[in-house]
């Protein structure tokens, strides 16, 4: 782990051991990382939403989504391995509340139904699953790949 935490510091410009000084453990680090993520992805969404609201802010969303996933893969996978690892209690609190945030800014800036919200969202974590392991692009795709992303095309999604 300490060679992550040598990563994290080489990116901010700071030694590792600084770092670990500034936040006392490894665990710390980790929450402070992920916390930025959300927070990231929420700041994102407000600025591609701003002005918009409905069906206009949902495609919105979708394309800064979909531009991020593209872009930025980083935060998208911390925030899955911050869903990964929710057997911690700290993690899973963290995880909860940014997501939560995500979630209730993109219900209320779009007024989507619940059902609409669930297919919205599960649209977006198909698509950054499949970006994870670089499915989004290629020729060889598996079938299920390209159908996954091809449903979530057809209902205006990521």
């Amino acid at each position: 782990m300490q060679g992550s935490v040598d990563v994290i510091a080489e990116r901010a410009g700071v030694g590792g051991s600084y770092l670990l000084r500034l936040f006392g453990t490894k665990k710390a680090l980790f929450l402070a990382v992920v916390e930025r993520a959300f927070e990231q992805t929420l700041s994102e969404d407000e600025k591609a939403t701003k002005g918009r609201t409905g069906s206009e802010a949902l495609a919105a969303i979708a394309a800064t989504r979909a531009r991020l996933t593209r872009d930025d893969r980083t935060t998208m996978m911390i925030q899955l391995q911050a869903f990964a690892a929710c057997d911690d209690e700290d993690v899973r609190e963290t995880a909860s509340t940014g997501y939560g945030r995500i979630v209730e800014f993109v219900q209320a800036v779009s007024n989507a139904s619940p059902p609409e919200l669930a297919r919205f969202l599960a649209d977006g974590t198909h698509h950054r699953i499949l970006a994870a392991m670089h499915l989004t692009t290629g020729r060889n795709r598996p079938a299920w790949a390209r159908l996954l992303e091809e449903s979530g095309r057809t209902n205006a999604r990521y």
